[in-house]
């Protein structure tokens, strides 16, 4: 099957890529510029998906897309419009399936890059291009990014729940879903575990040898209800097979 893999340089969009040429797939990696290295086989065509400078030449010949994209800063014009914009050039190449992602549980969340989110989710379900949108919880990944800090200080709310999954076990989905065909919204896809991040971030740091001291704070209001209600996790829906422990261990090895 030809595929093309929008945010081909990205962390999603290197694991769709890599699960999709291990399956024999055809694939074309679409991002502003290339990645570092990409599998042997995978082309790379650069696009901005802001203008739809280079869509045209992306979508040529492809039998689906599957969109790895991401942005926090100008998330709006990426996610939103950009999506938008991606969709036309799809139906103008006569692109007949789209593959998006979304985050799980994200409907009510009072966060600005949530709502984005929803709004993006919205586009998708518009689309004059047949679809299939997957909701997962966070990536490993995401873990190190928030317990971050600065100045050797590591601020994490109180009682926020997170249940993180494999970007490779989404990235296989996304591709099985691209080879399913248009099926809608898909079942959500969550990890193994809901764990505490606090407890994984602190997991995190000792694991790396980051030297950093780690303040459980309330967070208050609404954004604090909604952390600590649950609804980015997906207990029902543990599809993911590899615990933060066992990706710990795997990048970081004793």
């Amino acid at each position: 099957m030809r595929l093309a893999v929008l945010g081909g340089s990205g962390s999603l969009g290197r694991a769709v890529t890599a699960a999709a040429i291990a399956a024999g797939h055809t694939v074309t990696a679409v991002s502003r510029r290339p990645p570092a290295t990409l599998p042997a086989g995978t082309r790379h065509v650069a696009a901005d998906v802001t203008t739809g400078v280079g869509l045209d030449a992306a979508f040529a010949g492809a039998e689906a897309i599957i969109d790895g994209t991401n942005a926090m800063a100008n998330a709006r014009e990426v996610l939103v419009e950009g999506t938008r914009t991606v969709l036309d050039a799809a139906k103008a190449a006569t692109v007949p399936h789209f593959v998006g992602i979304s985050i799980v549980g994200i409907d009510t969340a009072p966060f600005a890059y949530y709502r984005i989110k929803v709004e993006q989710e919205a586009v998708i379900q518009e689309s004059p291009v047949p679809w299939s949108l997957l909701r997962a919880t966070q990536f490993h990944d995401l873990v190190p990014r928030l317990v971050a800090g600065r100045l050797g200080i590591s601020v994490v709310p109180r009682r926020f729940s997170i249940q993180p999954i494999d970007v490779r076990e989404v990235a296989q989905l996304l591709v099985d879903a691209a080879i399913g065909g248009p099926a809608g919204r898909l079942p959500d896809a969550g990890g193994p575990e809901v764990l505490q991040l606090a407890d994984i971030g602190r997991d995190y740091l000792r694991a790396a040898h980051v030297r950093r001291w780690m303040l459980r704070v309330p967070v208050p209001g609404a954004k604090g209800r909604f952390l600590s209600s649950g609804s980015l996790c997906c207990p029902d829906h543990k599809v993911g097979t590899k615990t933060f422990a066992q990706w710990l261990a795997e990048g970081f090895p004793s």
